[in-house]
């Protein structure tokens, strides 16, 4: 379980970067916001990577101070349906 939750905040870490963007700071819903009114499903998201074993120190260069590239990652027990948001 631990492993999971430090795999998911590493890849929203990843996903954001390390400043800059280009993305939409007003807090304006996009076209594409919409409230789903389902009921949530429980699903089993496995995140991993061989950078470095589980609860080690991420190698800097992964990191901002580090030459800032992105892991290697893997997922497992993705949800059917589920799509990238694009390119970040």
């Amino acid at each position: 379980m631990r492993k999971s939750l430090v795999m998911a905040a590493l890849v929203l870490i990843a996903a954001t970067g390390c400043g800059g963007g280009t993305g939409d700071t007003t807090g304006a819903a996009s076209p594409t916001d919409r409230a789903d009114t389902r009921a949530p499903v429980a699903h089993h998201l496995t995140v991993t990577s061989t950078a470095y074993r589980d609860g080690g120190t991420v190698p800097r260069r992964f990191t901002c101070d580090g030459a800032d590239i992105s892991p290697p990652i893997d997922l497992a027990g993705v949800p059917a349906g589920t799509r990238s948001p694009g390119p970040v």
